[in-house]
């Protein structure tokens, strides 16, 4: 058990390799032997965490990076091959939702059974039947067997079970993921209401709900934590990662934007091509300043410039941008622009920034010299708020008075 009294989950070393022989007579003999096998694979490996009353840790990393395979550990389904694993009070966890569920049963029954496997007694389980079932709020679904719902109403009546089991720390994998958007506000609240009595771990590609409830965040890839921090910059970190170089850059405190080499997948254009920009900062709110830096090459003179970005969302589609016009006429060389622009109230989530420079008298007519696609990625966070349609517009000179 932990030696001070508010650390509720701690790991030292923490390693899981897996046994990849087939022969069950290899299999046997391995359960007498001390050293690795020939044939194994190391899932996890060096990880090491203190998580104290009061925080929330959330793990994010690219699909098969150990993820899950932490999870399983740190709530005690599988045990690590190696390292140290502490943990103070009781632990439910929210994993796969169909852990604990049996098909053919239905919700009501369900309940008692998943409750039990959360450590609940069947007793206990079945005084917080109607509490559970009033958090999943699936009506007269309730008692029809689960095979027959949808992934949102089995997703309910799971995080219901996990919601409605008292414990100091709660592991959850994805749960927000699932359901409308008044069951994720249902979700969010609750977690939040956990984190200040207790301790809270989140798995999720939702770096928006990472970015709100999480006090800091650990970035997982091939089995190890490359990166544990706060959760801007391990955001940022992961942002690297996964768009940019096999090397991510270590973040820091300093937001100050750094020129990055364009992907050549990227770049196109008949008259010239971008080579580098920087963009920063990478994890935005409503009214952030984002400040946008770009080096382009021209091969011959670019008379009434136009110089335009835009952003596209994760399904591509086109979000906001601007056109700009430098006024003289850009030499054959390098030329280097930049721009600020005031972060709008838009969705949460990832957003990709495609710059242009173009020559013409007119926007609509214009003959594109080079271009730069999709080729940096901001992640737009938010609070609990709605955003309606693309972004929210903010009001001015609001009243509301009795007549």
């Amino acid at each position: 058990m932990p030696s001070e009294p508010d650390i509720l989950l701690q790991a030292r070393g923490v390693g899981k390799r897996y046994d990849l022989r087939t022969s069950p007579l290899s299999k046997l003999t391995g359960l007498f032997r001390s050293t690795p096998p020939a044939r194994s694979f190391e899932a996890l490996s060096g990880i090491d965490l203190t998580l104290r009353r009061g925080e929330c840790l959330g793990i994010i990393g690219r699909n098969g990076a150990g993820k899950s395979t932490l999870l399983s550990l740190l709530c005690g389904i599988r045990r690590p091959s190696s390292g140290t694993l502490e943990r103070r009070g009781r632990t439910t966890f929210l994993l796969d939702p169909g852990y604990g569920f049996d098909p053919e049963f239905t919700g009501r029954e369900n309940i008692v059974v998943a409750a039990m496997m959360q450590g609940m007694s069947r007793a206990e389980a079945r005084a917080r039947t109607r509490q559970i079932i009033e958090f999943a709020d699936i009506g007269e679904f309730m008692d029809q067997p689960v095979k027959k719902y949808s992934s949102g109403m089995f997703l309910r009546l799971a995080f219901a079970v996990t919601a409605c089991t008292d414990a100091e720390i709660r592991l959850v994998d994805e749960a927000l993921a699932v359901g409308d958007i008044r069951f994720q506000q249902k979700c969010f609240r609750f977690l939040e209401e956990h984190r200040k009595k207790g301790a809270l771990v989140l798995v999720s590609h939702d770096l928006n709900a990472v970015a709100t409830l999480c006090s800091s965040v650990m970035v997982l890839d091939r089995g190890r934590a490359v990166f544990t921090g706060p959760a801007r910059e391990a955001i940022e970190f992961y942002t690297h990662l996964l768009y940019d170089t096999p090397q991510a850059p270590v973040p820091t405190q300093k937001l100050t934007p750094e020129f990055q080499l364009i992907p050549e997948s990227r770049k196109t254009g008949k008259h010239g091509s971008f080579s580098a920009a920087a963009v920063s900062p990478e994890i935005l709110r409503a009214g952030d300043t984002l400040a946008v830096k770009a080096r382009a090459e021209l091969n011959t003179q670019c008379p009434f410039p136009i110089v335009g970005f835009f952003f596209n969302d994760r399904v591509g589609k086109r979000i906001f941008g601007n056109c700009m016009r430098p006024g003289e006429t850009l030499p054959a060389g390098n030329v280097e622009f930049s721009f600020d622009l005031t972060w709008p109230d838009v969705a949460p989530g990832d957003y990709t920034l495609t710059l242009g420079i173009g020559s013409g008298r007119d926007v609509m007519a214009q003959e594109l010299f080079c271009w730069a696609t999709d080729f940096r990625t901001v992640t737009s966070v938010k609070e609990q708020d709605i955003v309606h349609g693309v972004f929210n517009l903010p009001a001015e000179h609001f009243s509301c008075r009795r007549i």
